[in-house]
């Protein structure tokens, strides 16, 4: 049987048995923007801002300052700056008012190895000798997961 017959359909549901379902309470990380666990992503086309938005949100964690209006829960942040100069994250933590005074913001710079679970193992034992990580920012995946570039 051939991969392709294998596959089968995303589940789907109703948006308005979605709508009129209980509500649940919700308690993210950045208000009701951001979940406590669970994965985020944030897609763009290249140079709108995808870097910059990032940083804020790192740094807002860090010190426990609102992000785009809404409340944030402190905690410590790997930030995962995989491509650019360094000197451009330094400069805007810096602009951004970084202190550390409640959370702590762990940068990491450098090349990801050619395969991409090479990368992803690295990722886990940096996790495993970090206390607390309540925010991991990877800019961009695609360079961890050395993914192809996309043609769109």
């Amino acid at each position: 049987m051939s991969e392709e017959k294998l596959v089968t359909p995303f589940q789907t549901i109703d948006g308005l048995e979605v709508v009129s379902s209980a509500e649940q309470v919700f308690s993210g990380l950045v208000g009701d923007l951001l979940a406590d666990v669970g994965l985020t992503m944030m897609c763009a086309k290249p140079k709108v801002g995808k870097s910059s938005l990032a940083r804020q949100l790192a740094v807002s964690v860090a010190e426990g300052e609102d992000f785009l209006g809404k409340s944030v829960k402190s905690g410590n942040v790997l930030y995962l700056s995989l491509e650019g100069p360094k000197h451009v994250v330094q400069q805007h933590f810096k602009t951004l008012g970084l202190t550390q005074s409640k959370g702590r913001v762990t940068l990491v710079h450098e090349h990801m190895p050619a395969q991409g679970e090479l990368g992803v193992e690295k990722l886990r034992r940096t996790l495993d000798g970090l206390k607390d990580v309540r925010l991991l920012v990877i800019d961009p995946v695609g360079k961890l997961l050395r993914l192809a570039k996309s043609e769109n």
